[in-house]
């Protein structure tokens, strides 16, 4: 509901941003999984939309420190999500690819997922009518916000 010379403040927007990160990662867990660190999200999409990247660039775009970066895609090698190789420009860099089969995973599967179920989980007590509000924000907010 929109209300005429309200302000949304920084801080109503940085709770915001919380509760919308819960959701989303609700959203991509599935059933009896332990949802996944805010910053494996960030960094696993980070290379996904970006091929060939650094964990400095990878930092950039994010806004996370080069330390956790480092050690997030030190998690996906091992796991075997993405794969590294050197830069035959600059043969002091690695550079960072994810996987086929983990792009279909991230992209495909769960990054395709619509968060309608996980706003339920979370908002119980919200009836459908406002629910279904909330996911017509979050679209038309999406939409406005994307290039």
């Amino acid at each position: 509901m929109m209300y005429p010379g309200v302000v949304v403040t920084v801080g109503e927007l940085f709770r915001l941003s919380r509760v919308l990160r819960e959701v989303a990662l609700e959203a991509a867990t599935d059933p009896g999984e332990a949802p996944p660190s805010a910053g494996l999200v960030a960094v696993t999409d980070d290379i996904a939309h970006h091929e060939q990247t650094t964990v400095g660039e990878i930092a950039a775009r994010t806004g996370l420190a080069q330390s956790l970066v480092s050690k997030v895609v030190a998690e996906l090698r091992d796991g075997g999500a993405v794969e590294m190789t050197l830069d035959e420009n600059d043969r002091r860099r690695n550079l960072i690819r994810i996987t086929d089969s983990a792009r279909t995973q991230v992209l495909a599967d769960r990054g395709s997922r619509t968060v309608g179920e996980a706003l339920r989980h979370r908002f119980p007590e919200r009836s459908e009518e406002k629910l279904t509000g909330i996911e017509a924000a979050l679209e038309a907010l999406a939409d406005q916000l994307q290039d």
